[in-house]
């Protein structure tokens, strides 16, 4: 049996909303909480809090993110964060790229071309399906870039008739098993 997947629609979520609104008070104008559930301890010590709390500019946070050891603050460029720089020298030594097919992996040369993709046959289906190596001569290895494949595989996918709305009485046991 395949697997069916339960939703809400908009009967549902009506009355999800009216299950919602019957649990609980509906906030008046002008009115505050019943209970103070604080601690004295913790009432006070947000009342000392003073100036110690985040006056909402980036510029003050600690911590702050950073790329390639740069604080990220203000209008950063590509260029600024070395973004640019560190692309141009990774492709600084390919004058054209191209592609040779291989049989295998195993056929793959010992020490790879920059600027060649090598495509190997992949897994998939059909009869367009490799998968992409380049070489890495920095770490001088192939690196796995991508997979090329003709047909797709949309078995896996959620079908219309798999999907089904779930009964008021289903919403009201996920509430009643959540709110007792």
């Amino acid at each position: 049996m395949e697997q069916q997947y339960d939703v809400i629609d908009s009967d549902g979520l009506l009355f999800l909303w009216q299950q919602i609104l019957s649990r609980f008070v509906v906030k008046e104008e002008g009115k505050g909480l019943s209970t103070n559930d604080l601690t004295d301890e913790l009432l006070q010590k947000i009342q000392n809090a003073g100036d110690s709390s985040f006056n909402g500019n980036y510029d003050s946070l600690t911590n702050r993110p950073q790329v390639n050891g740069i604080v990220l603050t203000g209008n950063k460029t590509l260029a600024d964060l070395g973004i640019t720089e560190a692309i141009t020298n990774a492709i600084e030594n390919v004058n054209q790229i191209s592609y040779e097919v291989k049989e295998s992996f195993d056929d793959l040369p010992l020490t790879g071309t920059i600027g060649v993709f090598y495509l190997v046959p992949g897994k998939g289906n059909g009869n367009n399906n490799y998968d992409e190596y380049i070489w890495n001569a920095e770490g001088s290895k192939y690196e796995l870039i991508g997979s090329i494949q003709k047909q797709i595989d949309l078995s896996e996918y959620v079908k219309h008739a798999d999907i089904k709305p779930i009964t008021n009485e289903e919403i009201l046991s996920i509430i009643n098993s959540v709110t007792g």
